[in-house]
Parts: C-alpha cells; structure tokens; sequence
C-alpha cells in the first residue's frame, strides 16, 4: 500500500499513511491536526479457477450467472479462526465497514511474473496527490493516478454480511472484469459491491476533501473493539488483551482502570487511539488500519 500526501489550496496537507510509520520516522506536523479519516483493508491472494474446473465454486457460478466462464475466474476463502472456529476476521472487517470504510483488496492477476511486471513497470512511490494526478517526490513528474498499474488490477470487496456459521467454508469468487461477483457456499451473486482500489481510493479521498470533517470517530470504532472479539469491555481476556497492547505501544504503564473505555476516551488523545487501534486490529485479525489526516 502506498504511502503519500497531498497538499491542496496551498494552506492544508493531507496524508495516507499508517499511524505507526509516522511515529518510526518521527513525523511531525506544520499547523493544527483538523481531521483524522481511517479505513481498513485486509489483503487476500487471489487463486484462478481454469476453464477446466468443474467443482462446486464452478458449478455454483453457473446456476447464479447462466454462463459459462471460458477464460475462467479467481477468488479467496473467508479466514476461519483457529480458536474459534468462527469467520471472526470476516465479521472484524464487515463491524468495521459500519463505522468506516473496510473491505477486501485481492489481485485481478494470479501470476508472479505479472507481479514481477507490475513492480518493473510502476512508477516511483508518489507522494504529492493534486485532484486525479500523484508526483513523484524526487523526480518531480506528474502521473495520472489512473497509471498506477497496482490500483486498477486489485478488486475492493465490501463484505456484505455477516458469517454466523462455523461449519461450512465460505468463499468470494469473481471475474477479472470484475462484472460477476459471487459469495459461496449457499451461493448467492452480488450486485454492485466490486470495484477497483483506484476507485476506492478516489471516493475515499474525494470525500475527505469535499466535507473536512472534524468529527473524531476513533471512539466509535474502540467502542465496538471487544465485539469483534465476542467480548464485553469487562471481560477479563478483552482486558488482558487490552492491557497487552497498550503498553506494547507504550501508553499506559501501570495498572488498566476499572473502567478501560473511560480510560481511552480521556488520557489518549485521538492519534494515540488510532496506534492502539491499528496494533490491536494487525496483530490480532491482520486487518491493516490506514488514515486519511487533514493538517491546517
């Protein structure tokens, strides 16, 4: 994922980054932080189903689309927590698109040597987003965001429920051209849900940019933390896991408070939470958390 800022109306700065890259390269700030936007993304490998494929996940996209797909499809598996046996990653990543943006991100390609030819052929790591172009920081050059190959050939998959059972194995299947989008076992075809990351992406900044809220909802996605979990914030194994992450990023040294929400809400300020949050979420479903800041 890349990292890069935009500065716009010659007055304000806007960044996407990780909260923890900025802490390790000591990154400051000119001016008043304004807004702190995130989003999450877990990223899946995408396997191909050739032609030739006649199991279920074929068979299945048959009966939904009435097609047969000649040039095959590509899809992932849901991840099914070990401990639980549950879909709990999945149903992180769907709790989280309620108060944010989050989805899946895969590959429309399955090959290494499109790889290989993707990081041969992109550009420079942009760093300056003016409108729908990037600049390349050292060579001072101008891309259409559209050219940056990585984006247009990764699929964004918002889920769209939530996985209660934890018997069958459930996958989402779909066709490069993005037109045939399936979620499996019990098969159902999905409508209007895919699209590329450049079109996430730019909707997302789009976005940011046209309202600048101020609204910090960093308590809002803690508040819903020990659900993602099957916890309550009294539960003692959400409060050994909490008390492990906090001071792992060093911000509490002593004993966790009775009550630990209380405690986040009014001795970490907003850029602490979301390194809490960020750490908590990779280390624990390896769900990415990126931010989108406005400085003044």
């Amino acid at each position: 994922m890349v990292h890069f800022g935009v500065e716009f109306a010659h007055k304000k700065f806007m960044e996407i980054s990780r909260i923890s890259q900025d802490r390790e390269r000591e990154l400051g700030y000119d001016g008043v932080l304004t807004s702190i936007v995130p989003f999450y993304l877990q990223f899946k490998r995408s396997s191909f189903y050739t032609p030739a494929f006649n199991g279920k996940l074929s068979s299945d996209r048959k009966q939904v689309f009435k097609q047969a797909f000649d040039k095959g499809f590509l899809g992932f598996s849901l991840h099914k927590d070990r401990n639980t046996g549950g879909y709990d990653q999945h149903n992180a990543i769907w709790e989280l698109s309620k108060k944010s943006s989050a989805a899946y991100v895969a590959p429309l390609f399955y090959k290494s040597r499109n790889l290989t030819s993707l990081k041969r052929n992109e550009v420079n790591i942009p760093w300056n987003y003016i409108r729908q172009n990037v600049k390349d920081r050292a060579y001072r050059k101008d891309y259409l965001l559209q050219a940056i190959r990585t984006f247009r050939d990764s699929i964004v998959i918002v889920p769209h429920r939530e996985v209660k059972d934890k018997g069958a194995s459930h996958h989402y299947t779909y066709d490069k051209a993005m037109n045939c989008l399936a979620f499996h076992s019990e098969v159902e075809e999905l409508e209007g849900l895919p699209r590329d990351l450049l079109e996430f992406l730019g909707e997302l900044i789009d976005r940011t940019l046209e309202t600048e809220s101020r609204e910090d909802i960093s308590l809002s996605v803690l508040q819903t933390l020990p659900k993602l979990f099957g916890f309550t914030w009294s539960s003692r194994k959400f409060r050994t896991m909490l008390s492990h992450y906090l001071r792992e990023v060093g911000l509490m040294a002593n004993t966790l408070p009775r009550d630990a929400f209380a405690f986040l809400a009014k001795e970490l300020d907003m850029s602490d939470r979301y390194f809490l949050l960020e750490t908590f979420l990779k280390e624990e479903l390896d769900i990415i958390q990126y931010t989108i800041r406005i400085n003044a």
